[in-house]
């Protein structure tokens, strides 16, 4: 587990950083590119760009101070291959790493003969992997894309990290054209970026794109990448530079072999002109002042506050357009800052709150950061004044104690900025004045006895000294050992010790070796709760609960090895259309919801060519979820049966496919047919793993989140919903408070299916259980006739300890399984009831 930060506080502090990072600029753009305004030049801003700090789930508890590991110490070897269609090697193949804030070149390698490459890259901090993307192509081939997750580096095994197979597959030239807003061919160079946006982020999109080529003077695009279909469908391109930013949207499914020539047309720009000022209300020269426009669904959006910022990343054009220094009347001016009120400029979640088009940051050495937002002016200029407050400089004092109130001697108190004070008998500690960069100092404190505790103290304008007083705990180490039921040592296990609800950290070593032997040289007496994760495959094992440790100086864990019979399965990968094999790019076996032990514990894919593989599967019903190249994607239920000990199975995967629906709402009472004619209701496809998207008659993707549509009652059809899974059963819903719509259906593969959806009044249905329900898994099903299916169920904070079904009016047969978390014993109920139309029936369960 990545070294994590040592209170919750900072902890917080450091995500923010890593969401939004400033970006490292250089020094200010050669002339020539970028045009003049009002004498002010667009620039490179000057500024240091913080280390970030990787996200976890898990939020460190004080830890003793370790000096960062040298960055000549962590190597780490990324390995893999890069194959063609069918398996063989891509020889030539180029392997590179890309990230949202890396703007230097990709790091790189060429694979061999057999596709097989190696790459060695420098970690950073502790051991982190500074990329999130792995890119994988080759002459002739489309560009595979593999996100990394945050914690890619938990996979480094001595010093390499394996991500397995690039399946490659054809992709498509882009060719075409930019105009500026007025319609005229380019007058200057633009930079052309791309992202994927099946998934909207709510982090900028322009720094999470990456940069495929550029579009020259008089408009033309030179994109050397080929590109291939994206899981949505739906590829983004943008062009930005000095006179604006515009971007388009390419439809690229499965089977094209080509694209129409690509126009982009940057979007009218309006104007904006910065006053920065100290506060003492005297113009300021020399300030980096940069734009980060407003651009949702597509973009640039600072989601909410001032307090986040996006600085444009270190890129010539982008600078061009979005970075300006304020000249010695302390003014800055932007031209072609895009306007909310353009037709491309919305939320895609319409319950946003709305925000001006455009924010503002304001850096220089001295002062502290300012941030403002605007909407750029139209026919007149937008004006704007920014207040730049001078750097804190004062002295920090105060006292060490325990939670006894006993002074503590000899700790070592440091700013975080090179100065340090030690405690004397009293406890006391006086740092000596200087200059802060922020309204916040970082204070920590570290012993022999004590480990490293760290706190953020506040520093008021105006004062000239700030008192922080210290309460530590000395170290209270805690030794162990773990084990098997039999006693045997058992090596790779991780064991975490902290407070709940408050933050773990690792043991030394972070997994167990041979003897099984860890132990945690810096707790303190305040953390007591283990937390232990298997050695791989975890379905091996016993779930291990948290629980208190035992022994400070001994503390044995007995592991339990699941003594029921256990499963090796093969899952041989076919194309669906064709019967050739295909590489998944991503697989989940996940618990059917039984309700049994094993859905407890997570499920080891291992991807191979052609076939992945899972170890040690208890029998039971299981759900397989499998994506390939080509959009080929496949989601099947397994039964697992407890022999032979290795079995195999062969699963189709098909693209996906079409579903249109009518409504039939003759079931429905007049009033509320005459009502409800002709408008729409929001309506969702119950699907984890789906990435659909909604279309209008026009087969343009209405802005919406995946998997949701928007249902026009009284017209057929009713909606179109397009990427859509084939040979699962699925099931619509709409969600209104008056009426109820469900229907389960099976996509056909290359065909479009048309489902039939049956609206009634809802009905709502309260159950109640006798003495609460238990902690644990609650799974609820209602009988339609056919079969039992799984019930549209929500929590209602009105109605604590109340488990809402939404229901059509008339019998019910119902069920309820129920697994308790502290015994897994699984509890079971059902009966029959009647749902009132329009009201609530109330049901206890014993």
């Amino acid at each position: 587990m990545n070294a994590k930060l040592p209170l919750v506080a900072i902890a917080a502090v450091g995500i923010a950083l890593w969401l939004w990072r400033p970006w490292a600029v250089d020094q200010p753009a050669s002339p020539g590119t970028t045009p003049e305004v009002s004498a002010v030049e667009p620039v490179r801003a000057e500024v240091d760009t913080p280390a970030a700090s990787a996200p976890d789930e898990r939020v460190a508890a004080s830890q003793a101070a370790e000096p960062e590991a040298s960055l000549d110490s962590r190597q780490c070897t990324i390995v893999g291959r890069i194959v063609l269609p069918g398996g063989a090697g891509a020889s030539g193949g180029r392997f590179r790493l890309d990230g949202p804030w890396n703007t230097g070149p990709q790091p790189q390698a060429i694979a061999n003969e057999n596709g097989e490459f190696a790459l060695g890259v420098q970690l950073q901090g502790k051991g982190y992997l500074p990329f999130s993307i792995a890119l994988a192509d080759a002459p002739g081939w489309a560009v595979r894309e593999q996100e990394l997750p945050h914690d890619i580096e938990k996979r480094i095994v001595a010093g390499k990290l394996d991500l397995g197979t690039f399946e490659l597959e054809s992709g498509i030239a882009i060719r075409g054209q930019v105009l500026e807003a007025s319609g005229i061919p380019l007058t200057s160079r633009c930079l052309l970026r791309s992202w994927d946006a099946t998934n909207l982020r709510s982090s900028p999109s322009l720094s999470f794109s990456r940069t495929i080529g550029f579009a020259d003077v008089g408009g033309r695009m030179h994109v050397e990448e080929l590109v291939a279909a994206p899981p949505g469908g739906v590829a983004m391109l943008m062009a930005i530079g000095s006179t604006g930013i515009g971007w388009t949207e390419l439809a690229i499914s499965k089977g094209r072999t080509q694209l129409d020539p690509v126009t982009i047309q940057l979007l009218p720009g309006g104007a904006v002109e910065v006053l920065v000022v100290d506060q003492d209300g005297q113009p300021l020269e020399g300030v980096d002042v940069h734009a980060t426009p407003h651009l949702h669904p597509i973009g640039l959006s600072p989601m909410w506050d001032e307090g986040y910022e996006d600085r444009p990343p270190n890129l010539p054009e982008v600078a061009a357009l979005l970075l300006r220094r304020t000249n010695a009347a302390g003014r800055a001016r932007f031209d072609h800052l895009p306007r909310r009120n353009h037709p491309q400029i919305q939320e895609a979640n319409r319950n946003q709150q709305i925000k001006p088009a455009a924010l503002l940051g304001a850096h220089l050495a001295g002062y502290l950061p300012a941030r403002a937002s605007i909407d750029p002016g139209q026919d007149a200029v937008a004006a704007v004044t920014m207040t730049l407050r001078r750097r804190p400089r004062l002295t920090i004092s105060g006292v060490v104690t325990t939670p006894n109130h006993e002074p503590v001697a000899g700790l070592k108190v440091t700013d975080g900025l090179g100065g340090a004070s030690t405690t004397d008998e009293l406890g006391k500690y006086a740092l000596a004045e200087r200059e802060f960069d922020a309204s916040s100092a970082f204070l920590s404190v570290i012993g022999e006895e004590v480990p490293l505790v760290q706190a953020e103290v506040a520093l008021p304008a105006g004062q000239d000294h700030v008192e922080h007083n210290f309460v530590v705990e000395r170290r209270a180490p805690v030794r162990g050992q773990v084990v098997d039921q039999d006693g045997q040592p058992v090596p790779g296990t991780r064991i975490h010790l902290g407070v709940p609800r408050k933050g773990y950290f690792d043991s030394v070593p972070d997994v167990t070796g041979d003897d099984g032997r860890f132990e945690f040289p810096n707790a303190l007496p305040s953390h007591t709760d283990l937390w232990v994760e298997p050695p791989a495959p975890a379905t091996a094992w016993l779930v291990h609960p948290n629980r208190p440790i035992l022994s400070r100086e001994n503390e044995i864990i007995t592991l339990h090895r699941e003594t029921s019979p256990l499963v090796s399965l093969k899952i041989e990968i076919i194309d669906g259309r064709s019967n050739a094999p295909v590489s998944a790019t991503a697989a989940r076996i996940l618990p059917s919801g039984d309700l049994r032990t094993h859905s407890w514990r997570p499920v080891e894919v291992e991807r191979l060519h052609g076939a992945i593989t899972a170890r040690a599967l208890l029998p039971g019903d299981y759900v397989l979820w499998v994506e390939a190249g080509d959009e080929l994607s496949a989601e099947r239920r397994l039964a697992i049966a407890a022999w032979p000990e290795s079995q195999t199975e062969t699963l189709a995967l098909w693209p996906p496919t079409t579903v249109t629906g009518t409504v039939d709402m003759s079931d429905l009472p007049a009033d509320l047919q005459e009502s409800y004619r002709d408008k729409t209701v929001l309506g969702t496809l119950d699907a984890q793993h789906e990435r659909s998207y909604a279309v209008d008659e026009r087969g343009e993707r209405l802005k919406l989140t995946p998997n949701t549509i928007l249902v026009r009652l009284g017209t057929a059809p009713a909606f179109r919903l397009e990427n859509v899974t084939p040979n699962v059963s699925r099931r619509l819903i709409i969600h209104n408070d008056e009426l109820f719509g469900e229907v389960w259906f099976v996509a056909k593969p290359d065909a479009v299916t048309d489902v039939a959806l049956r609206v009634t009044t809802r009905g709502r249905v309260h159950f109640q259980r006798t003495g609460g329900w238990p902690a644990g898994i609650v799974h609820w099903d209602r009988h339609d006739g056919s079969g039992w299916r799984t019930a549209s169920r929500r929590h209602d904070p009105k109605y604590p300890g109340v488990e809402v079904l939404d229901a059509p009016p008339g019998p019910l047969r119902w069920r309820v399984r129920m697994q308790t978390l502290a015994d897994r014993q699984v509890i079971e109920h059902s009966g029959e009831t009647t749902v009132v139309a329009g009201g609530v029936t109330e049901v206890w369960v014993e």
